[in-house]
């Protein structure tokens, strides 16, 4: 990349070198650094088709920035506005209320096998099993309404907190690159990715059918 002027076009020699830029010129991008990244040479690139939303772009050495490697790192503000999400009103059973103990009961008296008919239509017997199904678990289980915004499962308070932690060490270590500010942020850096992975497995937990007894299993997401 040092060898292209990707200011001009006209400036560039290379079969290579001028499908490079002209690919960039079809496309209506834009590179924007022109800071060396490892020794004198620019081997890192910005590219992008807004130039005028970036700012603030900086190299940092591989000490400054943590990151184990040869080049320098490009840091850059991207500024972009988003449209506010749309909050959602949904319908869920309020499992911490449910009468269990009922539920499983009825569903002993209904006697769910009887519900298979000798047919050989199996999507007819599994509409059969699943309607009798629901209709004892919403005489047993109450439902609620919940609104908020459509967000993955997974990004809990405890996640959002852990990832303004890290953001905070991040700018204190770009302001002052001390080794107690280095640790400090490697040690926040990984809590999100954990706390993810701890959720996930919970989830899988509670979804997941678990037998108690012999011949006895408990209903998804009642533990």
């Amino acid at each position: 990349m040092s060898k292209i002027p990707l200011d001009s076009l006209e400036n560039t020699s290379g079969t290579k070198e001028v499908a490079f830029l002209e690919i960039l010129n079809d496309h209506f991008l834009t590179q924007l650094n022109f800071i060396p990244t490892r020794h004198d040479r620019v081997l890192d690139l910005v590219i992008m088709n807004v130039p005028d939303r970036v700012c603030m772009l900086e190299v940092l050495s591989p000490k400054e920035s943590d990151v184990f490697t040869d080049h320098g790192t490009v840091s850059f503000e991207f500024h972009a506005s988003t449209k506010a999400t749309h909050k959602i009103k949904r319908t869920v059973y309020d499992y911490r209320n449910g009468d269990f103990a009922g539920l499983r009961g009825a569903l002993e008296a209904l006697n769910l096998c009887n519900l298979i008919q000798d047919s050989d239509d199996i999507n007819l017997d599994w509409t059969y099993w699943k309607d009798a199904f629901m209709s004892a678990v919403s005489d047993f289980i109450p439902t609620k309404k919940i609104k908020g915004k459509n967000t993955p499962p997974w990004i809990t308070s405890e996640i959002i907190h852990a990832l303004q932690k890290k953001e905070a060490a991040r700018s204190k270590l770009k302001k002052s690159p001390t080794d107690h500010q280095r640790q400090k942020y490697r040690e926040l850096r990984s809590k999100p990715h954990s706390s993810v992975h701890n959720i996930t497995i919970r989830r899988w937990t509670c979804t997941t059918l678990t037998t108690s007894e012999p011949g006895e299993q408990s209903v998804p997401g009642a533990t």
